[in-house]
């Protein structure tokens, strides 16, 4: 997969112009589907009432509450998580999601769509 043709995106990003800008990205990569939740209660919401999605880009905190046990959650079920965040110290990695791909804002569109990519490969090749 060298682009995201057909993917289903389910994006957590509380500011609004950076979810967009990021559903644009992976608009133009090829994602046919891609949801916008804004909280946690968005997220959950989604995932209970919307078909299978391939990935889910999130942010590590929303509202100043930290999205890592939802994270968890979504890799429990299988669910590749791609971390997008403007939290320098996470580039190395989110503790716990030793695969999960971290992508450190701003951002280059080539970067991101690469990272979710990856995330939706190494979810695929485990299970």
């Amino acid at each position: 997969m060298t682009r995201l043709d057909d993917a289903r995106l389910l994006i957590l990003e509380q500011e609004l112009f950076i979810a967009l800008e990021i559903q644009r990205i992976v608009g133009e990569a090829g994602a046919i589907a891609v949801d916008l939740a804004h909280n946690l209660e968005d997220l959950d919401a989604y995932i209970r009432t919307s078909p299978p999605y391939d990935a889910v880009i999130m942010e590590v905190r929303v509202q100043g509450i930290s999205t890592l046990a939802a994270a968890a959650r979504l890799q429990l079920a299988g669910l590749p998580v791609v971390f997008v965040t403007a939290y320098d110290h996470y580039r190395s990695g989110v503790a716990g999601f030793p695969i999960a791909p971290v992508v450190i804002k701003p951002f280059e569109s080539t970067t991101l769509v690469e990272a979710i990519i990856t995330a939706i490969s190494s979810s695929r090749a485990i299970g």
